[in-house]
C-alpha cells in the first residue's frame, strides 16, 4: 500500500512539474513541495493522535471487558483498538508520502504536532486531567513547528537516484557524524548490556532495578532515535528511488541496476525492527510519561541532523535561516518536554518497575 500510494504521488507531481506555466509570481518548486510535504506531515500527525487515543480507549474498555472474565479476550480482537491501529497506520502511510516532498529535517519536528492533538483528545475523549501547562507546552510546539516551517531547509524530492545516494556515504562532514554517532552507540549498547546483567545477577533486585537505571532509561530512548533516524532516512532514500525512477527511464533503469536500491529497501525493514525492539524494551521496564518525551526529542535532533547531512539539506540554507532553524527545533523540544511529563496519571511518575526476568 506504501508503494503504491507512493507511485502514485511521486507521478503527479512529476506530471504537475512538467506541465505548470512558469510565472515569477508563483513559488519555487522547492518551496511548494515544502509546503505540500509539511502539510501532509501535519495530517500524518493529526492521524497518528487519532490513532494512539482509540487505541487506548480500546485498551481501557479491553480492561473493563477482562476484569471478571476467566476467558481474556485478545487486543486483537478489540474493535475498537483495531480501528485506532488502522488510523494509525493511515498516518505512517502518510509520513512516507511526507518525505516525499519535504526535507526530513523538516518532516521529524512537525511529528511534535502529535502530541498537542492527543493532549486535546485525550481530555475529550479519555477524560485525563488538563494542566495549564499544558497549554504552555502546545503554544511551544505550534511556534516551534511553525518557525520550522518558515527557516527550515527547502529541497524538492524525487530527482535523486539511488547511485547519487550511494555515494554520499562517502561524504567528509555525513561520514564522520555517523561514523562518531554510531562508535557512541555501541558504546552505549555495550553499557546497556552490562547494566541488565547486573540486575539479571544481582538477586537482591526484584521489581525494582538497583543498578544504573537513569543511564538504561536514557540508553534505550537513545538506542530507538538512533534507529528511528536511520528508518527515516532509508525511507526517504525509498521516495526518492521511487521518484527518480518515475521521472525518467534512464533513472529507473539506473536505480534498477543498483545494489543500494535493494539495501535501501532492506535496511527500512531492519530499522524499524531495531526502533520498535528498543522502544518497546524500554516501555517495558519505565513508564511511557519518560520514555516518550526522551525518545520523541533524540528522534527529532538526531534524525534532523543525519537527514539534513545525508540529503544536503542543510547546503542551501543562509545563517540566518539555520539560527532560525535550530532555535525551532529547541522550542519544539521544550514543548514536548512540557506535554510529556504533564500528561497523563499521576500514578505513573512512581518508581520505575522492571519485570523479574530482565
Amino acid at each position: 500500500l506504501d508503494l503504491k500510494v507512493t507511485l502514485i504521488v511521486a507521478r503527479l507531481s512529476s506530471i504537475f512539474r512538467r506541465y505548470t506555466p512558469p510565472s515569477s509570481s508563483m513559488p519555487s518548486a522547492e518551496t511548494r513541495d515544502t509546503i505540500i510535504g509539511a502539510s501532509i506531515a501535519i495530517a500524518a500527525s493529526v492521524f497518528n493522535a487519532v490513532g494512539y487515543t482509540i487505541q487506548k480507549k480500546g485498551h481501557n474498555r479491553l480492561k473493563e471487558y477482562n476484569k471478571d472474565k476467566e476467558k481474556k479476550k485478545k487486543i486483537i480482537k478489540e474493535k475498537t483498538w483495531a480501528i485506532g491501529f488502522g488510523i494509525y497506520l493511515i498516518g505512517g502511510i502518510l509520513n512516507a508520502v511526507a518525505l516525499f516532498y519535504a526535507p526530513q529535517s523538516l518532516v521529524l519536528p512537525l511529528s511534535a504536532i502529535t502530541l498537542v492533538v492527543n493532549t486535546g483528545l485525550a481530555t475529550k475523549v479519555l477524560d485525563e486531567p488538563f494542566f495549564k501547562t499544558d497549554i504552555c507546552g502546545m503554544i511551544s510546539v505550534i511556534i516551534g513547528s511553525s518557525l520550522a516551517v518558515i527557516f527550515g531547509p527547502r529541497t524538492a524530492g524525487g530527482e535523486t537516484t539511488m547511485n547519487d545516494l550511494k555515494v554520499r556515504w562517502g561524504d567528509a562532514d555525513f561520514f564522520y557524524f555517523i561514523v562518531i554517532l554510531s562508535s557512541l552507540m555501541a558504546v552505549d549498547y555495550l553499557l546497556v548490556r552490562y547494566y541488565e546483567k547486573k540486575n539479571t545477577d544481582d538477586e537482591s533486585v526484584m521489581d525494582v532495578i538497583q543498578h544504573g537505571k537513569e543511564l538504561l532509561l536514557l540508553s534505550y530512548c537513545l538506542l530507538a532515535g538512533y534507529f528511528g533516524s536511520l528508518a527515516f532516512l532509508f525511507l526517504k532514500s525509498f521516495t526518492e528511488f521511487i521518484g527518480s525512477s518515475v521521472d525518467s527511464k534512464e533513472k529507473a533503469d539506473a536505480n534498477a541496476q543498483s545494489w543500494y536500491s535493494y539495501f535501501t529497501i532492506i535496511c527500512v525493514v531492519l530499522a524499524n525492527f531495531a526502533l520498535e525492539f528498543w522502544r518497546q524494551r524500554g516501555l517495558s521496564y519505565f513508564h511511557a510519561v519518560y520514555v516518550v518525551p526522551i525518545n520523541q526529542v533524540v528522534l527529532i535532533v538526531m534524525g534532523s541532523v543525519m537527514g539534513g547531512l545525508y540529503f544536503e539539506e542543510f547546503s542551501n540554507m543562509s545563517a540566518v535561516d539555520g539560527v532560525m532553524f535550530t532555535l525551532a527545533i529547541l522550542i519544539t523540544v521544550v514543548g514536548v518536554f512540557v506535554l510529556a511529563f504533564n500528561s497523563g496519571n499521576v500514578a505513573e511518575k512512581t518508581d520505575v518497575q522492571i519485570n523479574h526476568n530482565i
